[in-house]
């Protein structure tokens, strides 16, 4: 793929608890197969996701709907997949055909981890990418937390930042031309990074930056 997607760019940015950047290099150019497998996680998180969403709805007396279309800036090689749209107070429909006419977004997700200090900083990236693509305003999270908290909330957001977004925008840029088109890897950043590029570049000795 010639794109980022939203849920990569906190990866890229040396934010993901699953991924670093030098993973998703090694992805992008082919060196390292993506694996389309999922996780024990990625699948429960799937099967709740039609869950998270009704219960948004409910609490909220909205309507969400599907989008069904990927969205694509090529310039910044950026690519959006977003979870459901809000339908908008007095509409029928959030959007039509690829058309989007709803200011809010919604991304579902299921987790362990405890939101203490609100959205995550790599989802908060995450939504920022799909607010830049689809002209929307807000990001709504309807969020399943499993054990130990067992409790679903949907009273998270996020605004628009469009700072953020002219940022993100110029970094995901950069780092794709200067990484993925210039074939070089980003600076390793843990012990796993240093195996993965010495296994990749057939011996070429990388160092961890500091």
């Amino acid at each position: 793929s010639r794109h980022v997607g939203g849920s990569e760019v906190g990866a890229l940015l040396g934010l993901s608890p699953w991924k670093t950047p030098v993973d998703l290099y090694l992805e992008k150019t082919g060196r390292r197969p993506h694996d389309d497998t999922p996780s024990e996680a990625m699948r429960l998180g799937n099967e709740l996701e039609d869950y998270a969403a009704r219960r948004y709805a409910e609490q909220h007396g909205v309507a969400v709907r599907n989008y069904g279309y990927m969205i694509f800036d090529d310039t910044a090689h950026l690519v959006a997949d977003v979870d459901r749209l809000v339908v908008p107070d007095g509409a029928s429909v959030a959007s039509f055909h690829d058309e989007i006419r709803t200011d809010t977004l919604l991304e579902c997700k299921t987790t362990g981890a405890i939101w203490d200090e609100g959205v995550p900083a790599h989802y908060e990236a995450q939504v920022q990418t799909y607010l830049a693509l689809t002209g929307c305003n807000r990001a709504d999270f309807a969020v399943v937390f499993l054990a130990p908290r067992r409790d679903f909330r949907g009273d998270f957001s996020v605004a628009r930042d469009n700072a953020v977004i002219d940022a993100l925008r110029e970094r995901v840029k950069d780092w794709w031309e200067r990484y993925v088109e210039g074939d070089t890897p980003p600076p390793a950043t843990c012990e796993a990074d240093c195996k993965a590029l010495w296994a990749a570049s057939r011996g070429v000795e990388v160092a961890a930056a500091p």
